[in-house]
């Protein structure tokens, strides 16, 4: 599946980091890496938690918008 960068901000802290995977898995990575866990293998991807609009997803205090 081609996918669009996608921008993670963390709403704590205001840090940002761009990925090149889908919106749900770049909030993941982003609050698994922020930990120092590189395990990419052993991530779950179930943590991703979709907003009521819709619109954003979020892990942790990480956020992307949702294409």
């Amino acid at each position: 599946m081609k996918t669009d960068g996608v921008t993670v901000r963390n709403l704590s802290t205001g840090e940002e980091h761009d990925y090149t995977c889908p919106a749900n898995e770049a909030v993941v990575c982003a609050f698994e890496q922020a930990r120092k866990n590189y395990s990419t293998w052993d991530y779950d991807y179930s943590k991703a938690i979709v907003s009521k609009s819709g619109k954003t997803v979020s892990c942790g205090d990480w956020v992307a918008l949702l294409n």
